[in-house]
């Protein structure tokens, strides 16, 4: 799916997220899992860093049909990724209240549906520690952990391996 804001749409709509991260982008998703789900189809989401923050934030919906959810190379945190990660201009242009809307914060006490993380060890844009985290605070998560692996990884070997674990994480 490639939601309002994303690299399918107009600078128009990626405008839209401006100070609207995490409700904008969220609410569309959200309305188009709620109509296939009302179809009756199996549903399985994933996303990659900032389509893998809206992956994570459907997991509270646990009346749709949602099958599986694949995060890889995303996160949990913005407050986190304000202070650590090298993504800090990001968060305050798309999130005008970045503790707001940290799944983190917005999931806590919340029964979840369970997701698969990739997560490269190297990455410095989505660190890997607010994955750790998470996913010892949470039940039914699964993290794979890719040696070596940075954010924006483009070594074909290495790109290789993950497109397979991708497949195998999304059965």
């Amino acid at each position: 799916m490639n939601f309002p804001g994303s690299t399918g749409y107009s600078q128009k709509y990626e405008n839209e997220l401006i100070g609207n991260g995490g409700v904008v982008d969220v609410e569309a998703v959200k309305s188009v899992v709620s109509y296939y789900d009302s179809q009756g189809f199996k549903i399985k989401i994933y996303g990659e860093s900032y389509g893998a923050y809206i992956a994570i934030c459907l997991s509270q919906f646990i009346n749709f049909s949602i099958a599986r959810i694949v995060s890889v190379s995303g996160f949990t945190n913005l407050f986190y990724m304000y202070l650590c990660s090298d993504s800090r201009n990001l968060i305050e242009k798309y999130f005008s209240d970045y503790r707001k809307f940290s799944p983190e914060k917005n999931l806590a006490m919340k029964e979840l549906l369970p997701i698969r993380f990739l997560h490269g060890s190297e990455d410095k844009t989505c660190p890997i520690a607010q994955i750790n985290y998470f996913v010892k605070k949470y039940e039914g998560m699964h993290l794979t952990v890719l040696d070596g692996f940075s954010h924006y990884e483009v070594d074909i070997k290495k790109e290789k391996i993950r497109n397979k674990r991708i497949v195998r994480l999304l059965k």
